[in-house]
């Protein structure tokens, strides 16, 4: 029936556009955000610093004992 299915695509239109909506706002924001100097110095940092921390983890042949 196409009138069934048109009103469940608006119904599915409806109820994700406030999702949408919302990430389009939370991109923006965290663009913005990724901007600062700061912000990028911390999150390389970061990714460097947990880089080095599994380095010595058990995914390592040479620490498994064998």
């Amino acid at each position: 029936n196409a009138s069934h299915s048109a009103l469940l695509m608006l119904a599915f239109g409806l109820g994700t556009w406030p999702v949408l909506l919302a990430t389009g706002l939370a991109a923006e924001r965290s663009t913005a955000l990724l901007r600062k100097r700061g912000v990028r110095m911390t999150g390389g940092l970061l990714v460097i610093l947990f880089g080095l921390w599994t380095l010595p983890g058990p995914h390592q042949h040479w620490l498994m004992g064998h």
